[in-house]
């Protein structure tokens, strides 16, 4: 089947107070539930109109589009998620717990946008560091991992930069069939 437009349903769509992201998820969710062979599945969207700070959170990262046109992206969490990490007294070798830290802290900025002011930058950093004092990590600790993070999460972002397929390249966000 094909979607089709006209003047007329763009008219009557406005002025049911209708917009263009509206529009389109009406359209979307009407395809997908025709598509779907299984009388019993009912499709469901999320958009950014759906919160109050105009992001949808998908899984670790919120996204929006901004006033430019351009999609930006900030690591997220659901509010009730815990607010501690690997807890400095486990029974875990002292660097396995520091090298899992460190991952972390590359995985928070790799899902925050370079293009994000750096106070929003800083402020994934600043409740990720709480995080770790909740966790009884010393404000020395906190601070060396905070540094060993964000020193692999720098080596990530330069090797992204080099040319594709050149010797040391690796993107920066891998793909799913990666």
């Amino acid at each position: 089947e094909e979607l089709c437009w006209c003047k007329e349903w763009e008219q009557e769509d406005e002025e049911a107070g209708q917009g263009d992201l509206e529009r389109t998820i009406s359209i979307l969710k009407g395809t997908m539930t025709e598509v779907s062979s299984f009388g019993y599945l009912r499709m469901t969207m999320e958009s950014a109109l759906d919160f109050a700070d105009q992001r949808l959170p998908t899984l670790d990262t919120s996204i929006w589009v901004d006033e430019q046109n351009r999609v930006l992206y900030t690591y997220f969490e659901k509010p009730m998620a815990a607010n501690q990490v690997v807890h400095k007294d486990t029974a875990l070798p002292e660097n396995t717990k520091v090298s899992t830290l460190n991952s972390e802290v590359v995985r928070r900025m790799q899902n925050t946008s370079e293009l994000l002011p750096l106070e929003e930058r800083l402020e994934v950093l600043q409740k990720f560091a709480q995080k770790l004092c909740n966790s009884g990590y010393s404000l020395s600790q906190t601070r060396h991992i905070l540094v060993g993070g964000l020193t692999g999460y720098e080596k990530r972002l330069r090797q992204s930069k080099i040319v594709e397929g050149s010797v040391g390249w690796r993107p920066l966000h891998e793909s799913a069939s990666a």
